[in-house]
C-alpha cells in the first residue's frame, strides 16, 4: 500500500491476537474525465452540459472543451468610463479587447447612478463630494444637505446661524453659545 492510499490505521484485538486495520481510500474521488489528464479529485467538478466530471484545473467549458456548450462561456469587464458591459473574446487578450471598445465605442461620458440622474454635490464652493445616504447630513437649523465635511453650520456658511449672528450684534450675545453657532461649533470651539 502506498503512503496515499492510507488514510487512517488502528489496533484492535481478535482472539488475543493484536490486528492492524487500514482504511484504505484509495477508491474515494473521480478522475478528471481530460484523457491527458486523470487527475484523482475528491471534490471533483461535474459538467452541467455534458456530465462529465472535472478537476479544478478542467472544470470550465472552454478548458475541457465542452462541445454541448459553445457559447455559453460569456464574460465580460465593466468599462469604468462608459459603464457598459464589454464581452471578452475567448482566446483573446483582454487588454486589446479594452482597446479597442475605447477607441471604438466607448462613449466616455461620465457614469450616472441606476436613476439616470446624477447624483447630487455638495452645495459648498469648491467641494465635489457625491452626497450619497451614508455621506451626508442634513443641517437642523437651515435644512442644507451637505457633506460629512461640512456639516457643522459654519463650514456651510448656514443661514440660520448668519441671521442669529445679526441679531446677536444687535441686541447682543444669546445665552448658551459661543458667538452665535450652536452646540456643535461651541464644542469645536472648546475641543478643538
Amino acid at each position: 500500500l502506498s503512503c496515499l492510499a492510507v488514510l487512517a490505521a488502528r489496533t484492535i484485538s481478535i482472539g488475543g491476537n493484536p490486528l492492524i486495520v487500514m482504511a484504505v481510500l484509495s477508491d474515494a474521488g473521480k478522475h478528471c474525465s481530460v484523457p491527458d489528464c486523470r487527475l484523482q479529485d475528491f471534490l471533483p467538478f461535474t459538467c452541467d452540459r455534458c456530465q462529465e466530471v472535472f478537476c479544478l484545473n478542467h472544470f470550465r467549458y472552454a478548458t475541457h472543451h465542452c462541445a454541448k456548450a459553445v457559447g455559453l462561456d460569456n464574460r465580460v469587464l465593466v468599462c469604468p468610463l462608459c459603464s457598459k458591459g464589454v464581452r471578452l473574446i475567448p482566446d483573446e487578450d483582454p487588454n486589446l479587447t479594452w482597446d479597442r471598445h475605447v477607441r471604438e465605442a466607448c462613449t466616455q461620458e461620465v457614469a450616472q447612478s441606476p436613476g439616470g440622474a446624477r447624483r447630487a454635490r455638495c452645495p459648498v464652493a469648491g467641494c465635489k463630494e457625491a452626497l450619497t445616504s451614508s455621506g451626508s447630513v442634513c443641517c437642523g437649523r437651515c435644512g442644507v444637505r451637505t457633506c460629512l465635511k461640512h456639516r457643522f453650520e459654519d463650514d456651510h456658511s448656514c443661514a440660520a446661524v448668519a441671521a442669529a449672528a445679526s441679531l446677536e450684534a444687535s441686541s447682543g450675545p444669546l445665552l448658551g453659545t459661543h458667538r452665535g453657532c450652536c452646540w456643535r461649533s461651541t464644542c469645536r470651539w472648546l475641543f478643538g
